[in-house]
């Protein structure tokens, strides 16, 4: 998946240097990007970037994009690492900006959808 924050900040250094002053400001702090995964029938949320706290939980953050979304407990809501690696529930997201944390810039890149291709 392509990132449409990557699309639009086309500088990796500038976008490494936005990332670099958010993470000494805030350094219990994860910075993330979050997109509409663009086969999601999911609507657009209001908000891309987020600064969560580095021991929630993807469970946790789940919340937080549905309440923000205002998706119904009904609507099916999965969160995918770079946009194509659906991770566990119950991982910190710490644990996962350590493992997937983008090399050129340091945000982490996640999509939200409806639906997941496992196979």
């Amino acid at each position: 998946m392509e990132f449409y924050y990557k699309k639009i900040n086309k500088c990796a250094d500038e976008r490494r240097d936005y990332c670099n002053t958010i993470k000494i400001l805030h350094p219990n702090k994860i910075p993330i990007i979050l997109e509409r995964d663009p086969k999601s029938m999911l609507k657009d949320i209001d908000k891309t970037r987020y600064l969560i706290p580095n021991d929630l939980t993807i469970n946790q953050f789940s919340l937080m994009i549905r309440i923000r979304g205002a998706f119904s407990k009904e609507t099916p809501l999965f969160l995918l690492v770079n946009g194509t690696e659906y991770v566990s529930e119950d991982i910190a997201l710490s644990e996962l900006y350590d493992k997937y944390k983008d090399y050129q810039d340091g945000f982490l890149y996640m999509a939200y959808t409806d639906k997941i291709d496992l196979i």
